[in-house]
C-alpha cells in the first residue's frame, strides 16, 4: 500500500455517512460507525479509492440500535442511488402524517399571522418520515397541508386560518404550481450536513 492508498483509507469517506438501508421491509436511516477488525484489530478487507474494488466490511447502527456488517460496496450504492447531479438526495413527497404545537416556542402573543410553534411530520415515498417547521411545509407542498388542515379541523386556529382559506380558494392554481419533488438539505453525498453556523 503506497502513502496515497494509506492517507486515503486514513480519511475514509464512508465512515459516518447515513446510507438508507433496507431493515425488516422498510428503508432507514443507518449511521455507518466504523470499521469491522479481526482480532488483530486490523481492518477486514482491502481499502481502494475506488468503491467498487474496496473490499472493507464496516459497522451499520440502525435506529433501534441494531449493528449490521455491510460491505463498502453496498453503501456507497445506497448512497448515491438516491443522489440527484448536485449531491442532494431527491425525496418524493408522499403524504403529511402527523402535526404537533408548541404555544411556548411563541413569544409574541398578538393577532400575528405566524405558523411558529407548529410542527409537520411527513412521509416520504422512500418509507422514511421526517418533523419539519411548517413554514417549510407550507411553502413546499401548500395544498398538501391546506387539505391536511382541514381534515384535521385546524383551518379555523388563528394561526392556521388567515393561510388555509386562501390556499384552498386558489387550489386550481396552486395544483399548477406545486412541484412533488424536495432536495432534501440535511444530508449531502450521505453525510449529515448541519443546518446551523
Amino acid at each position: 500500500m503506497d502513502i496515497d492508498e494509506v492517507e486515503a483509507d486514513a480519511f475514509d469517506e464512508l465512515l459516518l455517512t447515513e446510507p438508507l438501508l433496507p431493515n425488516d421491509g422498510l428503508m432507514v436511516r443507518a449511521k455507518i460507525i466504523g470499521k469491522k477488525r479481526d482480532i488483530n484489530d486490523n481492518p477486514i478487507g482491502t481499502f481502494n479509492v475506488n468503491p467498487l474494488l474496496n473490499t472493507r466490511v464496516y459497522l451499520a447502527e440502525f435506529p433501534d440500535g441494531h449493528i449490521q456488517e455491510l460491505n463498502a460496496n453496498i453503501i456507497a450504492k445506497a448512497i448515491y442511488s438516491n443522489l440527484n447531479k448536485d449531491g442532494f438526495e431527491d425525496q418524493l413527497f408522499q403524504d403529511i402524517i402527523d402535526h404537533c404545537y408548541e404555544p411556548s416556542i411563541v413569544t409574541n402573543q398578538s393577532m400575528e399571522c405566524t405558523t411558529r410553534g407548529w410542527e409537520i411530520c411527513v412521509a416520504w415515498t422512500d418509507g422514511t418520515s421526517s418533523w419539519h417547521k411548517m413554514v417549510e411545509i407550507k411553502n413546499s407542498f401548500p395544498l398538501n397541508l391546506a387539505e391536511y388542515a382541514v381534515a384535521n379541523n385546524l383551518q379555523d386556529l388563528p394561526d392556521n386560518s388567515w393561510w388555509v382559506r386562501h390556499t384552498m380558494h386558489k387550489k386550481q392554481h396552486a395544483i399548477k404550481a406545486v412541484k412533488s419533488r424536495y432536495a432534501r438539505r440535511t444530508h449531502k453525498f450521505g453525510i449529515y450536513v448541519p443546518q446551523t453556523v
